[in-house]
């Protein structure tokens, strides 16, 4: 659905009689809150509230409940809250242009694409691309630029040996970085 004249209303503790493997609702009318519905969801592959009008925080139920789905994609709302806690499994990750303030979560080497693109993001870089992880990283993908991350990239971008595609652009970065084992 790509229609803003599209308005999903139901009461806050509805439990939604069936089962969905997509659910794509772009642009559809669905926040402020967040939707709680979701929750009962068990078989669901992909999840895309791009644009709905949800506003503040995802709830804490989210994160574990979302481990299991592959692509998630959450951009052009005004969503914030902390993501330290956060153990991101999702395979594809976009949660552009919202109000996320916080530091980065930390990501499963199952993250193959993240994108945090026009958030107000802030601490050192470093920080989150030097975390371990368990097993060898397949993020290709990651973008993180119109941010306001400061200091150096360090070296390692070495690790990442699966990224093909990098944006830091327009954050307070310094420094060189090492892209490649000497």
């Amino acid at each position: 659905m790509y229609s803003t004249a599209v308005v999903f209303s139901v009461s806050h503790n509805w439990i939604p009689p069936f089962q969905l493997k997509l659910l794509l609702w772009d642009g559809c009318k669905v926040g402020p809150r967040f939707p709680a519905w979701l929750q009962t969801q068990r078989s669901l592959l992909e999840l895309s509230l791009y644009n709905v009008g949800i506003v503040g925080t995802i709830p804490n139920w989210f994160w574990k409940w979302a481990s299991n789905i592959q692509a998630i994609h959450l951009g052009c709302n005004k969503i914030s809250g902390d993501l330290s806690h956060v153990l991101l499994n999702t395979t594809i990750f976009f949660a552009d242009s919202n109000r996320f303030m916080c530091q980065l979560p930390h990501l499963s080497s199952n993250v193959a694409c993240f994108s945090m693109v026009n958030n107000s993001l802030s601490g050192q870089i470093s920080s989150f691309l030097c975390q371990k992880m368990n097993g060898r990283s397949k993020l290709a993908i990651l973008d993180l630029s119109n941010s306001a991350f400061s200091g150096e990239l360090g070296h390692c971008l070495v690790h990442l040996q699966s990224l093909i595609h990098l944006n830091l652009g327009s954050n307070n970065l310094s420094g060189t970085a090492q892209l490649w084992a000497s």
